[in-house]
């Protein structure tokens, strides 16, 4: 990649960072009470919803879902979804999502039960917008959802290299699924609205 991309000078994350809902830096030596006591009314005062501690997004780290166990298991009181604990305890297991696929992609047959190596050229559209993808590629390293293996030819490289592309309106960087989504079972979701949570 060209216009001095280096991921090996990318600094990864630590700690995440914290910002009140009004963008300033929260005092976390004072009591902030939950969503559900401010909505049971149990603080017992007006609570300024602009004092709400959150993680700043601007300092994102990935992989800190699974630092506030007791959280999520009072959270998830009263549901029957077992599968988003044992996520949270043990992690997920990718294969846990696959599917035998046999058919054709790009005009070659595949058969089987998980996908086969397969590395992917980038989209043609990737080589007018270098600096845009080594800048979200160096955030990426930096907020740890991208992890930098090492250098080409000098590391074992990942099962799959799926190409990067850029839609170009926005810009946002994606990287092409198809290949990837012949093996994934098909699981129907959706979003729970507000609504819902409250009930």
């Amino acid at each position: 990649m060209e216009s001095g991309f280096n991921p090996e000078k990318v600094q990864v994350r630590q700690e995440p960072a914290w910002v009140t809902l009004g963008g300033e830096t929260p005092s976390l030596t004072t009591h902030v009470p939950s969503a559900e006591e401010v909505l049971n009314g149990a603080c017992g005062v007006h609570f300024d919803s602009g004092t709400f501690p959150l993680r700043d997004p601007d300092l994102f780290l990935s992989g800190q879902i699974h630092h506030h166990l007791s959280n999520w298991k009072d959270i998830l009181v009263g549901t029957d979804d077992k599968d988003i604990l044992k996520w949270l305890i043990n992690g997920v297991d990718a294969t846990d999502f696959f599917r035998y696929f046999k058919g054709n992609f790009k005009g070659r047959f595949y058969d089987s039960d998980i996908p086969p190596n397969q590395y992917f050229q980038n989209s043609k559209i990737c080589k007018q917008h270098v600096d845009f993808i080594s800048k979200e590629l160096c955030e990426k390293i930096a907020m740890g959802s991208v992890k930098l293996l090492g250098a080409v030819g000098e590391c074992e490289p990942p099962r799959i290299v799926m190409p990067l592309t850029v839609e170009p309106s926005k810009p946002r960087l994606c990287h092409d699924e198809r290949f990837l989504n012949l093996w994934v079972k098909d699981l129907p979701f959706h979003l729970e609205t507000l609504k819902d949570i409250l009930d």
